[in-house]
Parts: structure tokens; sequence; C-alpha cells
């Protein structure tokens, strides 16, 4: 049965794509590369997936030394774009706070946006200077003006990306732009871990390509302006509950029985990594 691809739009027939978790297969995109699951977790699925032990593979690691971690990644990512104090930046898909407090250090006055109410409960308070607003990308919720949207391992979650592009594009003010970061297929550390690439999980609907970025982004009414790879900032133990949540399966046990490891000290000292994603800087088309 012929589908269209999320990123590109292209109609794609005929490619049986190769199986993944148990009953979906992941489908690439013969024009733009992107890779898509079909069929899509239901929406009992994703609540399941998305339920209270969500982040629980962030709890290896000390809760101060995954603070530090967050705020030195959003910080880096955050002056790619020369932020200056008052702007007002919409974060799409804020989880707990991590981003919207490196934005307030900046000066910036910040609203987060997120599905999950008990990461909003969470977020609001941690950071009390900004705002936060449990609800869909959408203009009737969260107006419009915004000077920054930024969207950190988010889009890759959304059944229609090109209609959230779509949102974050009609809701920027002049001048405006989109901030996002997103596992990027044919990235270096993709191509090296191959069908064992961390990104590929059950709830990561869409993983782009550039060049299906490129063509998504377009198709919203806005054009790239500036690609740099994601550097993250993790930590050994923190590396170790994603890889025991996340890694290949076979080697799970073998991680989780390693966690008496955490004691040594040099597990828990922050280091910039890559894990095969995508920073993009995005302005809205004229008008």
């Amino acid at each position: 049965m012929a589908q269209s691809c999320p990123a590109c739009g292209v109609e794609v027939a005929g490619v049986a794509g190769r199986p993944i978790h148990g009953y979906s297969s992941l489908i690439d995109c013969p024009e733009c590369r992107s890779e898509f699951l079909s069929p899509q977790p239901d929406d009992a699925r994703l609540a399941a997936i998305y339920g209270p032990d969500y982040y629980e593979p962030w709890h290896w690691e000390d809760a101060s030394v995954v603070r530090a971690m967050k705020a030195r990644t959003f910080l880096r990512a955050l002056r790619i774009l020369n932020p200056t104090a008052g702007s007002r930046l919409l974060d799409a898909g804020c989880a707990q706070g991590e981003l919207a407090e490196a934005a307030i250090s900046l000066g910036m006055e910040v609203t987060g946006l997120d599905l999950n109410a008990g990461a909003i409960e969470v977020a609001r308070h941690r950071v009390p200077g900004a705002s936060f607003v449990c609800g869909e990308l959408d203009p009737a919720t969260v107006g419009s003006g915004w000077d920054v949207v930024t969207m950190f391992d988010f889009i890759e979650h959304v059944r229609d990306p090109v209609a959230t592009l779509g949102a974050a594009a009609e809701i920027l003010g002049p001048g405006g732009r989109l901030l996002l970061s997103t596992p990027r297929v044919g990235s270096g550390f993709h191509r090296l871990t191959r069908h064992s690439w961390p990104q590929y999980r059950e709830e990561h609907l869409v993983l782009f390509s550039l060049d299906g970025m490129r063509v998504a982004l377009a198709r919203a009414g806005m054009y790239i302006t500036r690609v740099v790879p994601t550097t993250k900032y993790v930590s050994g133990g923190y590396l170790l509950g994603q890889a025991a949540s996340y890694g290949p399966v076979p080697l799970r046990p073998l991680v989780e029985r390693g966690r008496g490891l955490l004691a040594a000290r040099p597990l828990h000292r922050i280091v910039p990594f890559r894990f095969g994603e995508m920073t993009v800087v995005a302005s809205r088309l004229r008008r």
C-alpha cells in the first residue's frame, strides 16, 4: 500500500522496510532518505511509553549532574542565535524545563509547552521564572509574535511534522527563528552504529535526513539558515542509563548488572558527545 513520506511528502509504494519494534516497519524514503515508522504506534501505546517511567534512564545519574549536563547542552545551542535579553522564546516539547532554565539565564522571556502533564508540573517547580503550558503547539494556545521557537528532541516524536513546523512558522514574529535539534539519518554516528543506532526508538516516528528536513521546512513555509552537528554534554553514568534502556537488546541485561560501577567518580565527569543529531536554525519564507 502506498503512503506518503512524512518529511518530503513523496508517495512511497512497494517499499517493505525492515521489521522494527516487533510490530512495525522502518521505511526508507527513496526520495529524501528520511526514515519513518509504518504503522506508527497507536495513542494508547504512546501514552504507555510517555508514562511516569519515561525519564527513568536519567536516574542512573545524580540529578545535579543531569541538570549541569542539560544546562551546558542548551546554553551551547542557544548561543548559536546570539540571543538578546528580553527576547521571547517558546520551547515546544519542554520536558522538565531544562532548556527554559538555560534561556532564562540568558535574560530571555520563556514559555514551555509539553503534552506530558507530569513533566510540566516538575518544570513549574524547577523554573519558577518561566511560564509552562500543557497542550498542543497551536496559535490559539500560545499566541504569536515569538522571537524564538525551540524544538529539542521533539519533532521526531510528532505524527505530522510538517503541520507542526507550519504551526511554528505561524507563531513566529518578524525576524523570528526556529531552533531545533533532531536525529539525522546519514550522520557519521548513524553510519557507524547502523541498526544499533540508539535513535531507533519506538516513540521516534520520523527520522529526518538533512534533505528531508530541508524539504519539510520548505513545505511548512520556512528555510534553513544554518546547520551544525548537535553536541550534548553527558556523563558516563547517564550513558549507562541510556544503554540499559535503548542500547542493543542483548547488551541491556549486561549493562544493568554493571550498575554498581556508578560508584566510580570518573563516570560522573561531564564530557561533550555527539549521538548523530543535527541542530537546525530556520526562518520564515517571505509572505
